[in-house]
């Protein structure tokens, strides 16, 4: 028997993001070049760059690569 799951304002957000991979809702696919992604390789994106903004529509998954060229044209990586 499965045991009962803490409410999503209890736990950490490493745990929120990784119930959200394993649960299916990450894409399978990078929102940037299409590729395949999965696992480390998934990384969890914000659209808006706010980081404290944790709404379904301002996420989106990019692979590992997507992710360095978004953060060095928008500065946030040297």
């Amino acid at each position: 028997m499965a045991r009962p799951r803490e409410p999503l304002n209890k736990i950490s957000k490493w745990a929120k993001w990784k119930r959200w991979q394993r649960e299916g809702k990450a894409a399978s696919r990078c929102a940037r070049c299409g590729k395949r992604v999965s696992g480390r390789n998934a990384h969890r994106d914000h659209k808006d760059g706010n980081q404290n903004n944790m709404g379904a529509s301002n996420r989106q998954t990019l692979c590992a690569s997507c992710h360095m060229a978004k953060g060095r044209a928008s500065g946030e990586i040297a």
